[in-house]
């Protein structure tokens, strides 16, 4: 299986942006609040609607954009952990995080969109996502029982995106989902 870093690459940008997007908010919105307290103190109100329209509401808007994204983010790890712990059928993933089938589909498709899973497209005809070169969690089986020697298998969970794996002890894989290597 070759390494996809591009799903990883997208996930770690988003969650980047949404910290950056945030931390910059709350300091343009705290400083807007600053500098309006001062001049509320100062009794001087002429020019509070600027500070307000150029420092506070840019602020919370933001704000508003970073939490999305890290919510998005969030999304996206628990999709993952559904999907890797055999449940594909978009109508069982929308009743486990306990939203509507249509936003769940919505918002796969625009993670497809924007990368973070890859390899994934979504089969409308059967209402699940299919992870492209991995078998279907209807289709998985046990792993073969080795004949001349022990093999230990672990769950393993991958540290880019949290997807749950089962690999040969000592073995490196790679996350079919965000390409990250799994020791």
């Amino acid at each position: 299986m070759t390494t996809n870093t591009g799903s990883r690459v997208a996930v770690v940008v988003s969650t980047i942006m949404g910290k950056v997007l945030s931390i910059l908010g709350y300091g343009i919105a705290i400083l807007g609040l600053l500098i309006i307290i001062t001049f509320v103190t100062d009794g001087d109100y002429a020019d509070l609607h600027i500070f307000i329209i150029v420092l506070v509401i840019p602020g919370v808007i933001l704000i508003i954009l970073g939490a999305r994204i890290k919510r998005r983010i969030r999304r996206f790890r628990t999709y993952v952990s559904i999907i890797t712990g055999g449940m594909d059928s978009l109508d069982i993933i929308a009743v486990q995080t306990k939203r509507a089938p249509d936003f769940v589909v919505s918002d796969i498709q625009m993670m497809i969109n924007k990368r973070y899973f890859s390899n994934a497209i979504i089969d409308f005809v059967n209402n699940r996502v299919i992870m492209l070169g991995r078998p279907t969690p209807t289709d998985m089986h046990v792993p073969p029982t080795p004949t001349n020697y022990q093999s230990v298998f672990k769950n393993a969970t991958c540290s880019g995106c949290g997807a749950n794996h089962i690999k040969e002890q000592g073995e490196v894989v790679t996350c079919e989902y965000c390409g990250s290597p799994i020791k």
